[in-house]
């Protein structure tokens, strides 16, 4: 039976996304401004035509990001929530720890899956290049894309974990937005920090899931 979330809560879980992900863009965006944007990948010794080129990239992704974020993410948020079965009563760590840890792999699983099939070539010309023409990845840029691809290959594998087990602590969701906010700006920011998908965006080629478990099963490890 559906059961009608409330909208406090609803807020709250998609506050928990939509802060640190604007949040981390913005140091990554000061970042882009600063001295440390020689740490960037592939960084040119012109300084200034790095940072201009990287200013033009968050007017050309802006509005689409702020519609996915602001606009479709809170509607689908309200649709699947009313689904799940919310826990708000006792909190244990150690739950909590094993039920994300299980939301890692399943969204491992699905967002390698989703995102080998939107680079076949029938989707990918209508679809997900859209989010390849970020060749310069920026951190806020992580969800600039297709609203079906926003869909598909962001939304649904990152909720799915949660919307199997049936039921999980507020507080885990919590935890888990703002873990999969952060972790999206981060591997899009375009600095070295331990992720090879700055690569995939130059190269159209794995790796192909988020922490390299699916990568690894199928032979697509990005080799440098």
């Amino acid at each position: 039976m559906r059961k009608k979330i409330k909208y406090k809560m609803l807020l709250e879980i998609c506050l928990a996304f939509i802060v640190p992900y604007f949040g981390l863009s913005l140091i990554f965006r000061e970042l882009d401004r600063s001295r440390f944007v020689k740490y960037r990948h592939n960084f040119l010794d012109d300084m200034a035509l790095v940072q201009k080129r990287l200013d033009n990239s968050y007017y050309d992704v802006g509005g689409n990001v702020l519609f996915n974020i602001l606009g479709l993410f809170p509607f689908l948020t309200y649709m699947v929530y009313d689904y799940v079965e919310i826990n708000n009563e006792s909190y244990c760590l150690f739950e909590s720890l094993c039920h994300i840890f299980y939301f890692s792999l399943i969204f491992e699983i699905f967002f390698y899956l989703s995102h080998r099939l939107a680079h076949s070539s029938k989707i990918y010309k209508h679809v997900h290049y859209i989010h390849h023409t970020m060749v310069e990845t920026i951190g806020f840029g992580a969800l600039y894309c297709h609203w079906i691809e926003f869909i598909f290959c962001n939304y649904l594998p990152s909720i799915l974990g949660i919307f199997s087990l049936g039921s999980t602590h507020i507080n885990t969701i919590y935890i888990w937005m703002i873990l999969t906010a952060s972790y999206i700006v981060i591997t899009h920011s375009g600095y070295n920090v331990g992720n090879d998908h700055y690569y995939h965006h130059l190269t159209y080629s794995a790796p192909y899931g988020s922490f390299g478990l699916m990568d690894y099963l199928f032979n697509n490890i990005l080799k440098l």
